[in-house]
């Protein structure tokens, strides 16, 4: 005889809940991913001398988790269609160079703002841009990348032979 497959959220599965008993009253729905429209909810009565077992609607933190929820749904579909670091174009090190002379990031009273940021996009932004656009135009083309390190092992060699 074969072990038979079974859904674990189906009846019979290892995860599904009994059902109630018939003289058990009916919890109110609670409505999913943030719902705003309440749903008519069945009438329940509890029988004579019987507790109406009714799960407590989410609070504080049910909102913000259906918050986080819709939130994260939201950027991983823009993430999936809109301009993002996969489907933009890079800039160029004259389009850094041109963000960094007119700084629009701060406002112009702010002076020190304006040279902390224009003294990180020089000392570290373009530096970092210009070492790995080379590395990444070397890498996207496999002729390059032997062409570049036959160049720099001949050089290697003669700097090691004429120093």
């Amino acid at each position: 005889m074969e072990p038979r497959l079974t859904n674990p959220f189906q009846s019979g599965g290892a995860f599904h809940e009994p059902a109630a008993p018939a003289d058990e009253g009916i919890a109110p729905v609670v409505p999913l991913h943030a719902q705003q429209t309440a749903q008519p909810q069945p009438e329940a009565t509890a029988p004579a001398g019987k507790q109406l077992a009714v799960r407590p609607a989410p609070g504080r933190a049910g909102e913000l988790v259906r918050g986080w929820y819709g939130t994260a749904l939201e950027t991983s579909r823009a993430a999936l269609s809109g301009n993002t670091v996969f489907r933009e174009q890079l800039p160029s090190l004259a389009g850094l160079w041109r963000e960094m002379a007119e700084a629009d990031w701060v406002p112009e009273d702010a002076k020190l703002l304006r040279f902390l940021g224009r003294a990180y996009r020089l000392l570290l932004v373009l530096p970092a841009s210009l070492v790995s656009y080379t590395a990444l135009w070397l890498l996207q083309r496999p002729l390059r990348l032997f062409l570049a390190a036959a160049v720099s092992a001949i050089a290697a060699v003669f700097i090691f032979i004429f120093n």
